[in-house]
């Protein structure tokens, strides 16, 4: 099995951030169990594009 590359991982993570945020928006804000995933998903969004930024730095 071959290690993916930074362009790889960074396509992937381009592709999970779309996924993420259509899944954010799906949420409907309906008290606290849905403010709260929609917190966490956006966490992970903020956070994935941070990664994203680090692939793309070692691209460049």
């Amino acid at each position: 099995m071959a290690a993916i590359d930074a362009e790889q991982a960074a396509e992937f993570l381009e592709a999970y951030i779309r996924y993420a945020m259509h899944e954010h928006a799906a949420i409907l804000p309906r008290g606290y169990d849905s403010a709260r995933r929609r917190a966490e998903i956006r966490a992970d969004i903020d956070a994935s594009f941070d990664k994203l930024a680090e692939y793309r730095a070692a691209l460049a």
